[in-house]
C-alpha cells in the first residue's frame, strides 16, 4: 500500500510539473507577443516629424553642424530645424540627466527616439556629452546645498555653450537652469546675502 501511494504521489507530482511548466511556456509566448506588439504599435503610430523625415539620428547632427545646405534642403527650413532640434536635444539631455540621477548604472546611450507634437524624432548628440549629462545627474543626487550644486551647474553650463554652436543654433539650452534651478532664498533674506 505504501508502495502504491509513493507511485501515485510521483505521478501527481509529475503531472502538475508537467502543467506549470505549460503554463510558464504560454505565459512567456504571450509576453513575447505583447512586447512585439507594443513595439509596432509605437513604431505605427509615432508619424516621423515631415522636417525630420529625411535625416536622424547622427545624421541629422551632422547635416545642422554643418557649414554647408545641401541643394536639396532650403536654408529657412535648416534654421527651423536647428531652432527646434535645440527643443528636442533638450528632451534628450533631460532624459540623461534623470538617468544619472535615479542612479541608473547602465552605460548612457547617445541616441533617443523623442516624440515631438509634430512626430518622432531620433536624437543622437556625440557620446562624451551623454556621459557628462548622466554623470551630472548621478552628482546631482549628493548634492544636497548650494555649494556642492554649484559644480555640477557649471558643467551643464559648459555642455549648453559646446552644444549650441555645435549645431548653429541660436536657442542656448540652459541645461543649468532647467536640470538644477537653484534653490529660492529664505523668505526676508536677500539673494545676495544667502550664503
Amino acid at each position: 500500500m505504501g508502495t502504491f501511494l509513493v507511485i501515485v504521489a510521483s505521478v501527481l507530482l509529475l503531472l502538475v510539473l508537467f502543467f506549470l511548466l505549460q503554463r510558464v511556456a504560454r505565459l512567456e509566448e504571450a509576453a513575447r507577443g505583447i512586447g512585439q506588439s507594443s513595439t509596432k504599435a509605437v513604431a505605427s503610430n509615432d508619424p516621423i516629424d515631415r522636417l525630420f523625415s529625411k535625416y536622424d539620428g547622427q545624421a541629422l547632427w551632422d547635416l545642422l553642424a554643418s557649414q554647408s545646405t545641401p541643394n536639396d534642403i532650403e536654408p529657412q527650413l535648416l534654421e527651423e530645424a536647428r531652432q527646434r532640434y535645440s527643443f528636442i536635444l533638450l528632451a534628450h539631455a533631460t532624459r540623461l540627466f534623470e538617468s544619472g540621477a535615479r542612479g541608473l548604472s547602465e552605460s548612457p546611450g547617445n541616441a533617443q527616439r523623442i516624440v515631438t507634437m509634430r512626430g518622432a524624432v531620433q536624437s543622437w548628440l556625440p557620446q562624451t556629452y551623454a556621459v557628462s549629462l548622466f554623470e551630472c545627474g548621478r552628482q546631482s543626487r549628493a548634492a544636497n546645498d548650494e555649494a556642492s550644486r554649484e559644480p555640477i551647474r557649471q558643467r551643464l553650463l559648459e555642455i549648453s555653450q559646446a552644444m549650441a554652436p555645435a549645431l548653429q543654433a541660436g536657442v542656448l539650452l540652459q541645461l543649468s537652469d532647467r536640470l538644477l534651478p537653484r534653490s529660492a532664498p529664505a523668505s526676508g533674506t536677500h539673494p545676495d546675502m544667502a550664503a
